[in-house]
């Protein structure tokens, strides 16, 4: 499989809820998606390392899983996603300041060619 695009969406602490501005690109995502059947998308949510560990796994888990149930709900791509939550395992930037924090409240997509 090859990469073909990588996109990153961040959230407010301890949120996992999408802005209309994220629903807008997901829908542009899920849009390219339609057109080419022979790519799937890979969902990675992320968070900074403020809290204990199960909090920050379960907080990314439902971070990427709300990005997916939308693209569910837009329909037609449901065999084509997989979900990962990594907690705070895979930092974007070092957690060393608040705008760094900020940026590793995330969640990551990765569209593949199959």
């Amino acid at each position: 499989m090859n990469t073909t695009f990588l996109k990153m969406f961040f959230f407010d602490f301890n949120k996992y809820n999408l802005s209309f501005r994220v629903k807008k690109e997901i829908e542009n995502i899920y849009n390219n998606l339609l057109k080419n059947n022979n790519y799937i998308i890979e969902i990675y949510g992320h968070t900074d390392n403020i809290g204990n560990d199960n909090f920050n796994t379960n907080l990314s888990q439902n971070r990427a899983n709300v990005v997916m149930k939308y693209l569910l709900d837009l329909g037609k791509v449901k065999n084509r996603i997989k979900v990962f939550g990594y907690g705070k395992s895979k930092l974007f930037l070092p957690n060393t300041s608040k705008n760094n924090r900020n940026m590793n409240r995330r969640v990551e997509f990765k569209i593949i060619k199959k």
